[in-house]
Formats: C-alpha cells, sequence, structure tokens
C-alpha cells in the first residue's frame, strides 16, 4: 500500500458553457470524490486534498466560498490567479517534488462525479495491476466508430484485467483526471512540460497520453507507459454527450446528493 494519496482538485471561478447534465453542480461532483475518498481513510489509508483554485476576487466568488465552507482544517488551498487551464496544470506539476515517490496522486478536474468505490478501485490497480496511469472514466467515443476526432488507435495491448473492484482494459487515452504514482509522473515530467509548451491554452489529453503509451512517436520517450480504464466506468465526465456509458448517472447522483446532505 502507498504511503499516500493526494487528490490534487483542480477548480476555477465562474462556469464553462459546455452543456451539462441536469443534476450537475461542482458543488456535487467535489461532494461526490470527498465521499469517495472516506472509503479509503476509513480503511486507514491516508487521503490529503489540495484544492488548486483557479480565479480572481475570490472574496465575491459563490464556488470559492462555497469550498471554503466545505474544506477541513487538514485541507490545503491554492491560488493560481486566473492563469488558465494549461498554465494551472503547470503548477499542479510543480508541487509534486514535495512528495515522495511512493505516494499515489489523483489529478481530478471538477466536473466528474465519482462513485463511492471509485477511489478505492483505482489506489487497488496501482497495487496489483502492472498500470502506470488509470483512468476510473471510460469515454463514450471508444465506442463510436463515427467519432468526427477519430477513431481510438489500437493498443499494442489487448489484455482484460480483473480486480475485486471492476474490469479494467488498456485504453489509448483519457482527459486530464487520471491516477499515476508520484514516480511515474516524475518520471515523465519532460513529457507533460513540453506537451503544455506546446499547447499553452488547453492540455491535448488525447496526443499526450498516446505518446506517453508509444502509440505515436516522441522524441522524449524513453520507456513506454500503459493507461487502463474502468468497464463499466468508476467516474463521469459531467458533459454532454460524453456521459460514460451503461452506468445510470442520475441515480447515482441522486444517491450522492441524499448522502451527503445528511
Amino acid at each position: 500500500m502507498p504511503n499516500c494519496l493526494w487528490i490534487y482538485y483542480r477548480t476555477h471561478s465562474g462556469s464553462s458553457r459546455a452543456p451539462r447534465p441536469s443534476w450537475f453542480s461542482k458543488e456535487l461532483c467535489f461532494r461526490s470524490l470527498v465521499y469517495a475518498s472516506k472509503a479509503l481513510t476509513d480503511a486507514g489509508y491516508s487521503v490529503k486534498l489540495k484544492v488548486f483554485f483557479d480565479g480572481h476576487q475570490i472574496t465575491a466568488d459563490p464556488w470559492y466560498l462555497t469550498l471554503q465552507s466545505m474544506l477541513g482544517p487538514e485541507h490545503q488551498l491554492v491560488l493560481t490567479n486566473t492563469v488558465g487551464n494549461s498554465p494551472s496544470f503547470s503548477i499542479v506539476l510543480e508541487s509534486l517534488t514535495y512528495h515522495s515517490p511512493s505516494d499515489s496522486i489523483l489529478i481530478a478536474e471538477d466536473d466528474y462525479l465519482w462513485l463511492p468505490k471509485s477511489l478505492a478501485a483505482l489506489t487497488d490497480v496501482l497495487r496489483v495491476l502492472p498500470a502506470d496511469y488509470i483512468t476510473g472514466y471510460d469515454h463514450p467515443d471508444r465506442y463510436d466508430n463515427a467519432n468526427p476526432l477519430g477513431k481510438d488507435i489500437e493498443h499494442y495491448n489487448r489484455s482484460l484485467y480483473v480486480t475485486k473492484y471492476s474490469h479494467w482494459r488498456p485504453v489509448e487515452s483519457t482527459c486530464m483526471t487520471f491516477m499515476t504514482s508520484v514516480h511515474c509522473l516524475m518520471s515523465d515530467m519532460e513529457v507533460f512540460q513540453r506537451h503544455l509548451r506546446d499547447n499553452p491554452v488547453r492540455p491535448n489529453s488525447r496526443s499526450l497520453f498516446r505518446q506517453l503509451q508509444g502509440l505515436i512517436s516522441s522524441d522524449v520517450i524513453t520507456k513506454r507507459k500503459l493507461l487502463i480504464g474502468s468497464v463499466p466506468a468508476l467516474c463521469t465526465h459531467a458533459q454532454l454527450p460524453y456521459l460514460a456509458p451503461v452506468v445510470d448517472w442520475m441515480f447515482h447522483a441522486d444517491k450522492i446528493r441524499e448522502i451527503t446532505n445528511k
């Protein structure tokens, strides 16, 4: 078992124009993540939460004030002063140098809904499977042959894995919400930094994870890594039409709302 799981939660003031399901709110998504982390702490796992808030005029920002009221004294809140998506991710990477290489880290965007068992399942994978990066999100694009951005690249690893929590399979890419070890992320630091320089507004996660896995050429990759994802999903990007398939997310949103409002 790793020394510690660090959750780096990336959020910002305001809201995007992305179409959302009716149940969505940043607060509900954050509550679902905190509740999922409780399953780990109840099992004796050390979990530490660090929130990176990219915004300005924070004293008048409703979401910032809500977050403040939800965070305990053991949590950390870092302000990044509206630097934007890629620059704020760079700030997250800089913070890794303060952690033990054996620690695990979850980098999480603020518009994901998490199932209660999700973090226990993800941390278990780091322990029992030969994975470098893990996602709980089963992107619907994987099943859309007419995807205008193109089909997934065929993966070099066609294995199907089973753990006590879920089935898992190698996937070519995911979004910028994923779990890994600090050691792994530090070993790929040059890849991430170059990618963020080449994509100064927002990361192109599909290209990034293809590079990391050696599925497309890169002159900075010395050892290809493995990204695996759960089937069905353990979390979903709360954006339409990209909800992970099969799972009834409305049901789980209502359940999480009921549990966390007690």
